[in-house]
């Protein structure tokens, strides 16, 4: 009963520190000539389906070149 419950807390704790981890990666980048991390400046955009903000780039957004930022009001995920 206790390992069942603590694999369960220990699998909760993983995808909290995973999705933290992916939130660094997108606000940094590794600076390969000094060798540290450096704050990426990025234009966050909200999805207007979902409500997600995400970094807005093709990575995220389809292009719509009728929008004044080229991109797609609604994510992919939405899409």
């Amino acid at each position: 009963m206790y390992e069942t419950e603590s694999k369960n807390i220990e699998n909760i704790i993983n995808t909290i520190c995973k999705k933290i981890l992916k939130q660094v990666q997108l606000n940094y980048t590794y600076d390969l000539v000094y060798r540290n991390l450096v704050k990426v400046k990025t234009n966050w955009k909200r999805c207007s389906r979902c409500g997600n903000t995400f970094p807005q780039t093709r990575e995220f957004f389809s292009p719509d070149n009728r929008k004044k930022d080229g991109l797609k009001y609604i994510c992919k995920l939405c899409n």
